[in-house]
């Protein structure tokens, strides 16, 4: 019985001591996330399905997403965040520290300090996972020059967050949580997508009364939701003020595109097909006239327009908001119609491919195109595509000129048959008939 109760009362003061003085360390530790991030930039297109993208508007509007961890038993350690391409595995320290690390890590080491913790994560220092800039950069915070991407795949690449707590010395976690889990990234994956489809190629553009009509050979890059377009200068003209040249120039050589001396008068007059006067006194310029100068990235039409558009290169911050001038949606459109211009205007158009995120891809080559008025329908039917005109209800040439002498036979053979009915009536009234 004695040696009963030592031992109930040396377990007792053991379970007390342990209880007492023993570290969490001791305890199974726990992170979960019980709801989606909040954002800072909600303007993506195509949402839910973009929600959780990082595209380069987001990157470079320097977005934050804001993560609540609720914490079991996580007093003494420490918490780490990084970042790296699905199928890379965080927890291993050579991801995170090797030679060759495959992970980011995009948050500073915080003390764990409660059983809920926030995390804030910037898009900026996402991004150097899509330049395959990897390890512990949390000395070295993202910028903006992170956002832009000169080379690589079009596609996003899928991401996994890792959250990790540490004991103090230990290089493996005690404890993981990894996001998104998998009841939501089948749906809404979480990926970041910095760089735009490329650019369509045989861009054509010519110019009507007040509008342009564009169209280009289809891109065949498979992230391609449309196509958007820019011109210098966009309808209602350069914004006031102006933007900084240096924002997206290079070397200014390059074609130039010139706008040639207008006839005026019985000249001008002499152009309209259906007899009216609309352009009696305008000059008929001869649209869309483009004089290599000199091979370069920069084609300028009618003096400096188009100066901002560099074949080839994603269109800045700046272009985007000053050139923008409309768009084409779907991956199978081939052409699209620039309305709001005045006549004789000389433009700069430039067209990018767009895709699911929003990213705007490299401008195609620089095309040069001029309002002028169109005398009438045949002229406007013209414009806008149509091949027929200048004949009987738009029938073809050689079939017009048959048709048409048939019905001057015809006239004749009436003509006759009407003298000949005339003679004889005068002939019986003549002979008292």
């Amino acid at each position: 019985m004695t040696c009963r109760r030592f031992f109930c009362t040396t377990l007792a003061l053991f379970t007390a001591c342990w209880v007492c003085f023993v570290p969490n360390s001791a305890w199974a530790q726990m992170i979960t996330v019980p709801a989606s991030p909040l954002r800072a930039v909600n303007d993506r297109p195509n949402q839910p399905a973009t929600s959780f993208s990082i595209s380069r508007s987001d990157c470079l509007k320097d977005d934050a997403w804001t993560f609540t961890l609720n914490i079991i038993n996580g007093i003494n350690y420490t918490l780490d965040t990084w970042v790296g391409v699905t199928g890379n595995d965080c927890t291993l320290q050579m991801s995170r520290t090797g030679a060759t690390p495959s992970c980011t890590k995009v948050v500073p080491t915080s003390n764990v300090t409660g059983t809920v913790q926030t995390v804030r994560i910037r898009a900026q220092d996402i991004a150097p996972v899509a330049s395959a800039l990897y390890g512990d950069r949390t000395n070295t915070p993202g910028t903006a020059d992170n956002c832009t991407l000169t080379s690589g795949s079009t596609l996003p690449q899928s991401l996994t967050l890792y959250f990790m707590l540490f004991l103090s010395g230990q290089t493996m976690p005690a404890t993981t949580y990894t996001w998104p889990p998998t009841t939501i990234s089948s749906t809404t994956p979480f990926n970041i997508d910095l760089l735009g489809p490329g650019p369509p190629t045989g861009i054509t553009a010519e110019g009507a009364s007040t509008f342009i009509k564009l169209g280009w050979t289809i891109n065949v890059d498979t992230d391609v939701q449309g196509y958007k377009f820019f011109c210098d200068p966009p309808p209602g003209g350069r914004p006031e003020g102006g933007i900084d040249a240096a924002t997206n120039s290079s070397d200014a050589s390059g074609a130039t595109c010139s706008t040639p001396d207008a006839p005026t008068g019985a000249d001008a007059a002499d152009d309209g097909s259906d007899g009216s006067d609309d352009a009696d006194s305008s000059p008929a310029v001869d649209a869309g006239t483009c004089v290599a100068t000199e091979a370069g990235p920069i084609v300028t039409c009618g003096g400096s327009s188009g100066g901002f558009f560099i074949a080839g290169q994603q269109p800045s911050a700046e272009v985007l908001n000053s050139f923008s001038c409309g768009q084409a949606g779907g991956n199978t459109s081939t052409s699209g119609i620039i309305q709001g211009f005045g006549s004789y205007a000389t433009v700069a158009v430039a067209v990018a491919s767009v895709d699911l995120v929003g990213n705007v891809g490299p401008l195609s080559g620089t095309k040069c195109a001029t309002t002028e008025p169109v005398n009438g329908f045949v002229d406007l039917y013209n414009k806008a595509g149509g091949t027929a005109g200048g004949g009987f209800c738009s029938i073809g040439a050689g079939l017009g000129r048959r048709v048409s002498g048939g019905f001057a036979y015809l006239f004749g053979v009436f003509a006759l048959v009407v003298a000949t009915r005339q003679r004889r009536r005068a002939c019986r009234i003549d002979s008292g008939f």
